[in-house]
């Protein structure tokens, strides 16, 4: 898999996204991998010096990520330096933070050992600016959640910003402008000698860390890239190592703030912030819901992925109280339900009407979002010896109703009556267990007549270079997964169908659009079989609007490719799609 080295997505308040760089794909994966792909489900700590001010500079909300705000404030060093002297968070505790993170049902923790800002939170002979030697606090941090996490049973692992430092003179990439102007003369191999290097040895040479997580290489050169590898396999052969160290020599990508809208030919790890920033921010309070948390597990996992899960303690160490209770209510799913998450490999029947799956050998697990309203659950292209289907969290694993049903099984879950306490509101898990060899067909099934089928972006494979799907944060009604950036028109999604009998469809997208792109077209369904719809304005691209775009028929035992793509754009993006769903046309209706 080829992909760019770091893009750069600028937004409105002038932080900076970043999506992941490549990694040199590995068949089979080394055996150090072995703990992290089991592991699926980790901890993302971003905690400095920048949880004192977090996000407000002198009483001004400073813009932008509160682990910035060194940058984007243009904080002068002599200025940040001091909050050094402030920094006494006697609250800390890392048996604590380990704990936490054990309820929750993550395997591992990875903690910021020197962000951007280039203060050490562990205690660094290479630089004073560290909070052993710079701080009242005088202890080492690292040292604290290492013993708390080999406690817990947590793998432990370490960011470390390699790349980008604001407090060096001569760091590069995105680098100290107002106190170190001189740009064009600075010599970023001084810094990577005479800290970064070392600091990194330091790390992994007095600590024992599972895992290194770079970030950042814009500016960085195979050959430093190479010497930060070599390091770490010196001290800590069996280290996972993420692709932002730079030049493909990465185990794994990671994709920012958003789930690939298809698995992976590679380890991928999807780290996402549980509010809107990494840091503590005391104004942000836009967290995800532990339903949220659980779909997105799930969906990363369906894809063969981990989800890195971050929350940004205070100054004084606590973890906001609103993250604690959400990380707990989704520690209580998966208590229940973890089985169906660690060490499973990705759905081998790609995305599904009702939700997911996750597979082990002789185990199928189906993750019921959409619980049908008929009580009929289509397993939909399995062909296995069936040994038992049954609900995960009843621990009788008494047999559910069901029955072959052409290629399909069908689960008779209106027959069955499950106390209440097994059941929740997200996501209910039933296990096909099955002996011998299977078989699937990986095309999504339509349910004709009395059930419509929904197909989501995230469902969805993406074809061209602009469009992608992302995971919009706002607590309202626009929350969820929409599409972006389909500013090309060759640019399409594509859904696999499969239809048991003759049906009439209308064809509704639920999107938004403004002004400017009124007017635009498209085409949707299969190749041969298309209809044409014009965009209307919805009052912009996250005012979302349902409409009935027209009728199509598809014939029986049909299966091929349900298509939407751009013809004409006027300007801008074709469209923010939230859901295409096709709903079945009623015999009678078609009569009258």
């Amino acid at each position: 898999m080829k992909r760019l080295l770091l893009s750069f997505i600028l937004v409105s308040f002038g932080a900076i996204h970043f999506s992941y760089g490549q990694v040199n794909p590995a068949n089979p994966i080394p055996e150090r991998m072995k703990w992290y792909t089991d592991a699926k489900f980790g901890l993302f700590v971003h905690w400095g010096l920048y949880a004192i001010p977090a996000g407000y500079w002198h009483g001004k909300a400073i813009p932008g990520p509160s682990e910035w705000i060194m940058y984007n404030g243009k904080i002068p060093v002599k200025d940040y330096e001091p909050l050094a002297k402030q920094f006494n968070p006697a609250e800390f505790s890392g048996e604590n933070w380990a704990a936490l993170a054990k309820e929750t049902g993550m395997k591992y923790l990875v903690f910021t050992a020197k962000h951007c800002d280039g203060f050490a939170m562990y205690n660094s002979k290479v630089s004073d600016y560290n909070v052993v030697s710079a701080t009242p606090f005088r202890k080492d941090v690292l040292k604290e959640l290492e013993s708390g996490c080999q406690k817990e049973g947590i793998k432990l692992g370490f960011y470390y910003s390699h790349n980008w430092d604001w407090h060096e003179s001569q760091a590069l990439g995105l680098d100290n402008t107002w106190d170190f102007p001189d740009s064009k003369n600075k010599n970023q191999n001084i810094y990577y000698q005479n800290k970064a290097l070392p600091q990194v040895k330091e790390l992994v040479s007095n600590y024992k860390p599972d895992l290194i997580w770079f970030d950042v290489p814009t500016t960085i050169e195979p050959a430093q890239s190479k010497a930060f590898l070599d390091t770490i396999r010196k001290y800590r052969p069996a280290c996972v190592i993420n692709d932002r160290i730079g030049n493909g020599l990465g185990d794994y990508l990671t994709p920012e703030q958003y789930i690939p809208a298809a698995g992976s030919q590679v380890a991928f790890e999807s780290c996402m912030t549980l509010n809107d920033t990494w840091g503590y921010n005391v104004s942000d309070w836009n967290w995800k819901s532990a339903s949220t948390v659980i779909c997105n597990l799930v969906d990363v996992v369906s894809k063969g992925g981990n989800y890195l899960l971050n929350v940004g303690p205070d100054e004084k160490g606590n973890f906001p109280a609103e993250a604690v209770r959400i990380l707990k209510e989704v520690g209580k799913w998966m208590k229940v339900n973890g089985e169906s998450i660690y060490g499973t490999s990705g759905s081998p029947l790609g995305q599904l009407p009702f939700g997911s799956c996750t597979a082990k050998p002789g185990k199928l697990y189906f993750h019921v979002f959409h619980w049908p309203e008929n009580g009929l659950l289509t397993l939909p292209g399995i062909s296995c010896k069936v040994k038992n289907i049954y609900l995960l969290a009843d621990q009788k694993m008494k047999t559910l109703n069901w029955q072959n049903a052409g290629k399909d099984i069908l689960v008779k879950l209106k027959t069955q009556s499950f106390p209440a306490e097994m059941l929740n509101d997200v996501d209910n898990v039933i296990v096909l267990e099955y002996s011998g060899p299977i078989t699937y067909n990986t095309t999504q099934l339509l349910l004709g007549e009395g059930a419509s089928t929904s197909f989501s972006p995230q469902n969805a494979r993406i074809s061209g270079d602009s469009l992608k799907y992302i995971f919009n944060e706002k607590w309202d009604e626009t929350r969820g997964y929409n599409t972006s950036g389909w500013t090309i028109p060759t640019d399409k999604m594509i859904w696999n169908y499969r239809l048991p009998v003759d049906g009439w469809f209308n064809i509704e997208i639920t999107y938004g659009a403004p002004e400017e792109v009124s007017g635009s077209t498209f085409k949707i369904g299969s190749a041969g079989n298309e209809i044409n719809g014009t965009i209307e304005n919805t009052g912009g691209y996250y005012s979302f609007k349902t409409k009935i775009v027209g009728r199509i028929h598809l014939q029986a035992n049909s299966s091929g490719n349900f298509e939407i793509q751009a013809v004409q754009l006027k300007s801008g993006s074709l469209m923010n799609l939230k859901q295409l769903r096709l709903i079945p046309v009623p015999k009678q209706a078609l009569i009258n």
